[in-house]
């Protein structure tokens, strides 16, 4: 009894919120910033997901010779804002991802990507984890091991993108042993 009570407040709390939400502006008018673990990179395929480890705030490559992960970026809430016409207006002002590289041999790089309304897909430049962070140059020989962010500003050429969906984020081909911790997108307000 006390169960079902609880299940029903509980409801119509969200009802609430959610009327609330749907019926509210969203306009905002400081930096919009979404952070997200790196426990929520996948391979692109399932058989490539089984080499892979899953923690609650990282992901973590066993596969021999490493492999790709696609991490999503979502934003604060799924409301439109910065609307024209049925598009969504949004403008990634900075990327943010701290990531891990443990292989003395391969290089760990990542590259931040985003779906425009015509179905074509953006990609932004690739760094490559080095000991003073991002370099889109190669590391020397490969030999860099150890934690550090990798940052783009103005990740997209300073243009703002036209989505037709909330579909952005970054690849990264990730080594054996090494890891992606987390990711901090920042976009403009409306």
């Amino acid at each position: 009894m006390l169960r079902n009570a609880l299940f029903a407040t509980a409801t119509a709390a969200c009802a609430t919120f959610v009327s609330a939400g749907a019926n509210a502006q969203y306009t905002y008018d400081t930096p919009i910033i979404t952070e997200m673990p790196g426990s929520t990179c996948i391979t692109a395929t399932h058989a490539g997901d089984v080499n892979t480890i899953h923690t609650v705030m990282r992901t973590w490559m066993e596969a021999p010779g490493g492999d790709f992960l696609f991490c999503p970026l979502q934003r604060r809430n799924l409301a439109a804002y910065g609307m024209e016409g049925w598009m969504d207006l949004v403008s990634m002002t900075e990327l943010r991802v701290v990531v891990e590289d443990q292989s003395p041999t391969d290089y760990l790089s990542c590259v931040p990507f985003t779906h425009t309304h015509a179905g074509s897909t953006l990609f932004g430049a690739t760094l490559f984890a080095t000991q003073n962070g991002g370099s889109q140059d190669l590391p020397p020989d490969g030999s860099f091991m150890g934690k550090t962010e990798l940052v783009w500003t103005d990740p997209f050429g300073g243009n703002s993108m036209v989505f037709f969906a909330i579909n952005n984020g970054y690849r990264c081909f990730v080594p054996q042993g090494s890891m992606i911790h987390s990711a901090r997108g920042t976009y403009n307000p409306n």
